[in-house]
């Protein structure tokens, strides 16, 4: 069942959620030890990025991406959905792992969409050790991750394939 308000998840730093694709582990994109915690569970590269989910366009600002108007409509036409777009951002946000960009989201699942709204942006990744093959039940990430992960959000078997990447850092 989903969290319905931020004080259910305010003493909570990894989440396993469902996205539009397939079970995500996820941390808060704006808090540096959320993330690094993530990495280390993940048993990632440092130098491997992250995508971040956002509730929608207006919270790129967050990251100081800025916007033209051909952009912005671009935005607005393919999210929600399953695209990840890469966009440049201040160095602040190298702990991302980014390096000058990100992969934002705005996933199209409501009950995700709600919970991004109360928590903000999340950085995301597949639910898997690196480079192990993604695990498609809260079954399977329970016996993998146990109690270091926060939170669980189980809706059954997801067997999607991962969103796609569009690099437009030349729009």
């Amino acid at each position: 069942m989903w969290p319905k308000n931020k004080k259910d998840v305010i003493d909570k730093r990894i989440f396993l959620l469902p996205t539009d694709t397939v079970y995500g582990l996820h941390a808060r994109a704006l808090c540096k030890s959320d993330v690094e915690r993530l990495r280390l569970l993940k048993k990632r590269d440092k130098n491997k990025p992250f995508i971040v989910l956002l509730k929608d366009v207006n919270e790129l600002e967050k990251f100081g991406v800025n916007l033209n108007k051909r952009l912005e409509n671009f935005l607005n036409k393919i999210w929600p959905g399953p695209y990840s777009v890469l966009l440049p951002v201040s160095d602040e946000f190298n702990y991302i792992g980014a390096k000058g960009k990100i992969a934002f989201r705005v996933p199209s699942r409501p009950e995700l969409l709600d919970f991004l709204a109360f928590v903000g942006p999340l950085v995301s990744s597949s639910a898997n050790i690196s480079g192990e093959p993604t695990l498609q039940s809260v079954s399977e990430a329970k016996r993998v991750f146990g109690k270091q992960v926060d939170l669980y959000i189980d809706e059954g078997e997801l067997n999607t394939e991962p969103s796609v990447l569009l690099d437009i850092l030349r729009f």
